[in-house]
């Protein structure tokens, strides 16, 4: 199996560590009892700057799991495009030439899923299979790009695209006080990548 191309897409909203690390602590307000642990954590994560999806300051509007599930299927979208259409470009291959989908993701869901809504956004085929993957966590990337390649072993003629897509600033808990948590707080950000693979040997002939 051979990756053909491969891309990122990011959210344009990019801030230092410093200010996120503010902006969380101004979240948690006075529920928060010791301020300088968070600081502390954020400031040894080995993080400098994270992508969001939205500004800082609106996200206190964000008050229920269905506002914040509705903000990720509009991003979660838009930065899957992107990607999608980055590793097309790198890969010389069109939207057409897609025989199968691999979505993972795990900071939102969506019925029909995000690989249907994006289908129908981007115009891939209507034949094309499509495989979302959810509730991996953080292993999510490697198991999609496992069965990615499983696919075009067993379709050496065909490729397929694997995006991986996580808006993680909207799972932000604001009663969550637990250690992890404010760990969590101090590392991810917002993103997509996508990959286009095929089978190497039907690559060599096709270009």
């Amino acid at each position: 199996m051979k990756i053909a191309g491969a891309a990122g897409a990011f959210p344009a909203n990019r801030y230092h560590q410093t200010l996120i690390t503010d902006a969380v602590r101004a979240h948690r307000g006075d529920k928060l009892p010791r301020p300088e642990v968070l600081t502390r954590l954020h400031s040894r994560a080995g993080v400098e700057y994270r992508n969001f999806a939205f500004p800082l300051t609106e996200y206190e509007r964000f008050e229920s799991w269905g506002q914040s599930n509705a903000a990720w299927m509009e991003i979660a979208e838009e930065l899957g495009e992107r990607a999608i259409d980055g590793a097309l470009e790198h890969s010389g291959l069109r939207r057409h030439d897609l025989d199968s989908l691999f979505v993972v993701s795990i900071t939102g869901v969506a019925s029909p899923s995000l690989d249907a809504r994006l289908i129908n956004r981007i115009g891939l085929r209507p034949d094309i299979k499509r495989t979302p993957i959810f509730g991996l966590g953080c292993v999510g990337g490697a198991a999609g790009l496992t069965r990615a390649a499983d696919y075009v072993k067993a379709y050496p003629t065909q490729s397929a695209a694997l995006l991986a897509v996580e808006i993680c600033s909207l799972t932000l808990r604001r009663d969550d006080l637990s250690m992890p948590n404010l760990i969590s707080t101090g590392l991810f950000g917002d993103g997509a990548a996508a990959g286009c693979g095929s089978n190497s040997r039907w690559r060599r002939a096709a270009v």
